[in-house]
């Protein structure tokens, strides 16, 4: 399993995005915009970090080595449309560090950010960088519709030694539908298909740290990997 860990500093169409320094303190590292359809509106997705502590060089984290780094990050989405006073939206999320200090193994990738239309995609991925090592890709899917976002999706995707499992949640079929492959199994298994009542889920600022119905058992990615009642 190969590991990445540069952080692409791209905007647009791949165009290159230098570093933002916000208030001294937060930093843009990521960025990508895009233009809503037949709107003249702009949405914008932003990583930051926040770079007032200063990093320790000789720290690495699993036997990979990679470079600690324990910064609070967060991400923004903004919905700018300025054409129509009074302006834009904003949504701030609490996002996870690159490294934890008391972790020695977890190193956490991303977010990818993508735009397409009116979806906003962001995905982490969670490896263990310990051992024979293991990865788990937590991707939430947003709809902005006017001035509101809603979450639309949300997946889990684990690899290890072990096999591939994936979680798919629709929260507006209400449908969660769950598989897991060996390497050893022949043919693919079948997937475990649940319904619940469709709902909104509820954005905060916490959600990209903890699982919402009906995974909410814990933090993620940890709600990915264990069976449901």
């Amino acid at each position: 399993m190969g590991f990445r860990f540069e952080i692409l500093l791209t905007v647009g169409l791949g165009l290159s995005l230098p570093a933002q320094a916000e208030n001294n303190q937060w930093v843009v590292l990521h960025a990508v915009t895009a233009p809503l359809p037949d709107r003249n509106e702009m949405i914008q997705i932003q990583l930051l970090e926040d770079q007032t502590e200063s990093l320790d060089p000789d720290a690495r984290v699993g036997n990979i080595g990679a470079p600690a780094n324990p910064r609070p990050r967060k991400v923004r989405i903004t919905l700018d449309d300025k054409p129509n006073p009074p302006g834009g939206r904003i949504w701030e999320f609490q996002a996870p560090s690159l490294t934890y200090p008391d972790d020695p193994c977890t190193v956490v990738l991303g977010p990818e950010l993508a735009v397409k239309r009116n979806i906003v995609t962001v995905s982490f991925d969670y490896q263990f960088a310990c051992g024979a090592g293991a990865s788990t890709i937590v991707t939430h899917r947003f709809a902005v519709k006017g001035q509101t976002l809603s979450l639309r999706t949300l997946r889990f995707y684990s690899a290890s030694r072990d096999g591939v499992g994936t979680t798919l949640i629709d929260f507006r079929k209400g449908s969660m539908t769950r598989s897991f492959d060996r390497p050893e199994d022949t043919s693919p298994g079948k997937p475990i298909r649940r319904r619940f009542a469709p709902y909104k889920a509820a954005i905060n600022p916490q959600s990209f740290l903890q699982c919402p119905f009906p995974v909410n058992i814990g933090k993620v990615p940890s709600c990915s990997d264990k069976k449901q009642p």
